[in-house]
């Protein structure tokens, strides 16, 4: 009788083993269907190519829907579509003092054509804030690139993170989330990407903010984090940028070397 109960006991082991082997497979198989998943909308994603971009020179700059200061107003929500300065739009197209753009017509009295000069790392990396312009409390344009399979690029804009690629000296941005660094208080060591717009939290790891000390007006100093973008990999851009792309809720911005720089701070033609 013992002997039968040893083979039983050896047999139900053999049993759990095997089925706790299937299991591990299986949740490999689920991880690589993952990873696949998210090279394949990775790797699909697709930017365009425009010869020609402008700048907008000053601020509320009405768009048209045909080239004549009497068409109607392209509107958003019921609300008229403005471009503020230094917004920069790819051009379709030209006629007798218009340029078209993705929107719809846009003056040549109110923009001018975009020089794209090489961008280089410095760029990309200059920490500036530009608070002495009238366009607001300040802009902050980070950019990082290149990221994983498809050579993407992130920026980081005033709690906005968006998602593009640098195309013939011209940073394309295609989509955008609204998104922050928070701190975990009992751990300061630990960060998180919070996303405004889903309120969820995306565990990013250790380390994955900066945390920036800058003077302020009165030798007043101010203190803030921002996300290191240097550690973004493919898997990080899916989590956060994986819904929009999924529902093709696409929302342009586009850079190049003078708004990098921040040569236009205080210069606004």
């Amino acid at each position: 009788m013992k002997v039968k109960e040893y083979i039983l006991v050896i047999i139900v082991f053999l049993l759990v083993a095997c089925g706790g082997n299937s299991s591990n497979t299986a949740n490999g198989s689920a991880t690589d269907d993952e990873s696949k998943q998210s090279t394949a909308i990775l790797s699909a994603l697709t930017f365009a190519s425009y010869d020609q971009y402008i700048r907008i020179t000053k601020d509320d700059v009405y768009i048209r829907e045909s080239p004549s200061n009497k068409a109607a107003k392209v509107e958003y929500d019921r609300y008229p579509g403005t471009l503020m300065a230094c917004d920069m739009c790819p051009v379709i197209s030209e006629d007798q003092g218009w340029f078209q753009i993705p929107e719809g017509w846009v003056s040549k009295k109110d923009a001018k054509l975009a020089v794209n000069d090489p961008i280089t790392a410095v760029m990309m990396n200059n920490q500036w804030c530009g608070h002495v312009i009238d366009m607001g409390d300040g802009f902050m344009w980070r950019v990082y690139s290149p990221i994983g399979i498809k050579q993407l690029a992130i920026c980081d804009c005033n709690g906005v993170l968006r998602l593009g690629k640098l195309i013939d000296n011209v940073f394309e941005f295609k989509y955008a989330v609204s998104a922050s660094i928070e701190i975990d208080e009992e751990h300061p060591d630990r960060w998180e990407l919070e996303e405004y717009e889903d309120g969820k939290y995306i565990h990013m790891g250790t380390n994955y903010g900066k945390q920036i000390t800058e003077e302020g007006w009165e030798d007043a100093t101010y203190t803030y984090w921002l996300p290191d973008l240097s550690k973004f990999t493919d898997q990080h851009l899916i989590q956060i940028f994986k819904d929009v792309i999924e529902a093709n809720e696409t929302n342009y911005l586009y850079l190049n070397s003078e708004l990098l720089s921040g040569k236009w701070v205080g210069n606004i033609p």
